[in-house]
């Protein structure tokens, strides 16, 4: 007999807003199994999510996001622990992801060729939900509703007199010389693919009952996403920074909180949305073009295929 209670794959939980989004989730009746990349992270976000609920159904498995190979491992895995006897996946929270903040282009592990910001952020997070879709159709069709949340940032969007690159098609990993030029850069290319390929997916699932929204939760001092971030940089950006944090920070519990709001449903029945904390937020001109959608997420699934 399936379990009554619903089941949710977040990657990225042993730290920042996903953490706090497990503890929430769980909180909540879900059964959580939250991506790591290692046991001894998994240990750890299994004690903080029980430390604060000891009735919590929380798990870990381990996932490397910046292999192709690793992901499609991990869900096959998944699959054959979580998905038997008639149970189902019901939310898919694509929260994990990085930004190397290097003077230098990092390269991926599995290709020198690819942009290691880029793989995280959107090869990754694209990849395995493409390994659920049909799992979540499943859901959908039997009990009417399946989600999918991809965690954004609206630096895609804000700011664009000083961010304001664009994505170049024919290098989307920008191994030419010269295309890369900071690790703010590579980070908003990123996620400008990422919600591309998500509108994408979300077209070719329109006449289901899976949503897809991207949501950003706004400046978080306190996330993991870059542990050496204000090192790599000078004074003025740190002053900055601060000043930011101070008039427009949340704290880690606030960014899970959103998350969790796309993904139980309290945000609403909309799909193919971009929202900034509760706020719905049109997306930047480029990633808003159809075509270039479509483009995207060829381009992405073509990657994944090459290892």
């Amino acid at each position: 007999m399936a379990d009554p209670k619903k089941l949710v794959l977040l990657t990225g939980g042993n730290s920042g807003i996903g953490l706090e989004a497990c503890k929430i989730l769980c909180s909540k009746g879900y059964t959580v199994v939250a991506s790591v990349r290692s046991d001894e992270k998994g240990d750890s976000m299994v004690s903080a999510v029980r430390a604060s609920n000891s009735a919590a159904d929380i798990h870990y498995m381990i996932c490397e996001m910046a292999d192709p190979e690793s992901i499609r491992t991990f869900a096959d895995e998944f699959k054959k622990k979580w998905l038997v006897g008639g149970r189902r996946l019901d939310v898919l929270v694509n929260n994990a992801g990085a930004i190397y903040d290097y003077p230098e282009r990092q390269v991926a592990d599995v290709n020198p060729e690819w942009e290691k910001t880029m793989i995280v952020n959107a090869l990754g997070p694209i990849t395995l939900t493409d390994l659920f879709v049909d799992d979540l159709k499943e859901t959908a069709l039997e009990k009417g509703d399946a989600r999918v949340v991809m965690v954004n940032s609206s630096i895609t969007t804000m700011m664009t007199w000083m961010f304001k690159e664009q994505i170049d098609f024919d290098d989307v990993m920008l191994s030419k010389p010269g295309a890369y030029k900071s690790s703010q850069q590579t980070y908003k290319l990123s996620k400008m693919a990422l919600m591309m390929a998500t509108l994408a997916l979300s077209e070719e699932l329109q006449d289901t009952s899976v949503k897809f929204n991207s949501i950003c939760p706004g400046l978080i001092p306190g996330t993991n996403i870059s542990n050496n971030r204000q090192s790599q940089r000078g004074t003025a950006y740190k002053i900055m920074f601060g000043l930011l944090a101070m008039m427009m920070g949340k704290s880690n519990l606030d960014g899970g909180q959103f998350i969790v709001n796309a993904a139980d449903g309290t945000q609403g029945t909309t799909r193919g949305m971009f929202y900034v904390r509760d706020k719905l937020t049109s997306p930047n001109p480029q990633v808003a073009v159809a075509d270039n959608q479509r483009r995207m997420l060829k381009i992405l699934r073509d990657l994944a295929k090459s290892v």
